[in-house]
């Protein structure tokens, strides 16, 4: 397989998964908000990710809800603070910031979000706020990749990772290495490559091309 080749895996979040729930992690209500119930993939999650998620942050900072979470070392849901919604992920010294990546729950569509020195897990958003303001499509309606939206050429994105490995297995002990997280982070920043991409389009990438001994390790080359 050529390091270009596009790798999409069918995605399914039905109304009634959804429904079972009392509350959604708040990278499932961003899957969820996408597709709506419409049977999809994971190229159509990477491509409408950025959109959506700002879309619930931008909810979020209307204060017509609360979401909570937990703090590391307990199990203690507690409500996050309001105001911070406005500036999240924005890239910045002092801005908070969310992820799905979450190893507490150890979920890739989950949520962890960050202010300042304040760290929470787990956090969720209830199910009946988020259907209520992104209702299930309508029946038969399609679900359909919009070329205007697409973040970044895919090939593009895996010629960057593929340097970080040739540089990683040129001098492993001088590359100083940071967890998978932090790499898309820095790819996604204002600043770096990549500012549209997704954690699906970046997880799928990692999977395929990251070597073996850093998924053994969790760890990956800062590098650049």
């Amino acid at each position: 397989m050529s390091l270009t080749d596009a790798v999409s895996y069918p995605f399914r979040l039905t109304e009634d998964d959804v429904r079972a729930k009392p509350y959604l992690f708040l990278g499932q209500a961003i899957q969820w908000i996408i597709c709506r119930g419409r049977d999809t993939d994971t190229a159509i999650l990477a491509d409408g990710w950025q959109d959506a998620e700002q879309q619930l942050f931008d909810f979020l900072d209307a204060g017509s809800t609360t979401v909570s979470g937990y703090r590391p070392g307990k199990r203690e849901y507690e409500n996050l603070p309001h105001g911070i919604w406005a500036r999240m992920n924005k890239g910045h010294q002092n801005d908070p910031r969310f992820s799905p990546i979450d190893d507490a729950e150890q979920r890739e569509d989950c949520g962890s979000v960050e202010v300042g020195m304040d760290r929470w897990n787990g956090v969720r958003i209830p199910v009946s706020v988020i259907l209520e303001t992104w209702p299930p499509a309508p029946p038969g309606e399609a679900l359909s990749k919009t070329p205007k939206t697409i973040a970044h050429p895919r090939e593009d994105v895996v010629r960057w990772f593929i340097q970080r490995v040739e540089a990683w297995k040129a001098d492993p002990e001088k590359n100083r290495r940071i967890g998978r997280e932090k790499l898309w982070e820095k790819a996604k920043a204002p600043d770096g490559p990549f500012p549209r991409l997704s954690s699906v389009e970046f997880r799928a990438i990692w999977d395929e091309h990251a070597p073996p001994a850093w998924k053994e390790r969790g760890r990956i080359p800062k590098n650049g």
